[in-house]
């Protein structure tokens, strides 16, 4: 799947993939960990490199049965290398995926990224629309969103 450049440009390759692992990195951060998971199926450089990004966006979009999520999710922190993790943040949209549905193993994951000495932790409830009963007000979207910066939070800090 390398991308080839016309030799009058004298690069032919996967140019991408020569960047350091650092930005690569930085360029999965920005996607949901599904779609980081994704990208070992591009040139062998890449086939572990989601297992080391010291940022999980662990999304519950696109997921339509807990089960599935739950498997993915355990799946992915048991395959992750032993790296420190710089941000962690876990979405779940309910009612069918709630993290009340599974809080035990939810609890799991959190204490896996205080292990691995997480500097920001989030974690994002979107629990769905409540119709407001009046036609002229909107219906109100309800979610509940908690950040820790836990470089500011020593009691919570592993050591």
């Amino acid at each position: 799947m390398a991308l080839k450049i016309s030799k009058a440009m004298g690069v032919v390759g996967d140019r991408i993939s020569a960047l350091p692992d650092e930005l690569l990195h930085h360029i999965m951060s920005f996607l949901p960990a599904s779609d980081a998971v994704r990208t070992c199926v591009l040139p062998p450089r890449w086939r572990h490199l989601w297992a080391s990004t010291p940022h999980l966006n662990v999304d519950a979009e696109g997921f339509y049965h807990k089960c599935r999520f739950v498997k993915f999710v355990t799946a992915l922190l048991l395959r992750r290398v032993c790296t420190p993790l710089d941000s962690f943040w876990l979405r779940a949209y309910g009612p069918a995926i709630s993290l009340s549905n599974f809080n035990h193993t939810a609890n799991n994951w959190i204490f896996h990224a205080l292990r691995n000495n997480v500097q920001v932790l989030g974690i994002v409830e979107h629990f769905g629309t409540i119709a407001s009963g009046d036609e002229e007000e909107e219906d109100m979207e309800v979610e509940e969103d908690m950040t820790f910066q836990l470089t500011t939070m020593p009691s919570l800090r592993h050591t």
